[in-house]
């Protein structure tokens, strides 16, 4: 199998922290720090509806959840 995009997250907050390639079958041994998993990110559709997942993002419940839109600027 290739390599795929992971987000690295925060058990806690399940705010995503980083973003990885990894081969998951080719190196199933990685140990994570303490209090942080990894969730594999869906393929992209050919819309690339999920190209912007990535840091910000939180994974909460089983679903990615979006970061709030920033408050406008003067």
């Amino acid at each position: 199998m290739a390599a795929q995009e992971y987000g690295l997250y925060n058990t806690s907050t399940g705010l995503i922290e980083n973003i990885i390639t990894w081969d998951a079958q080719a190196s199933p041994d990685v140990t994570w720090p303490v209090g942080y998993a990894v969730i594999m990110f869906p393929v992209p559709t050919t819309q690339g509806t999920w190209s912007v997942l990535g840091i910000g993002w939180s994974y909460i419940n089983g679903q990615f959840v979006e970061p709030p839109n920033p408050n406008p600027t003067e």
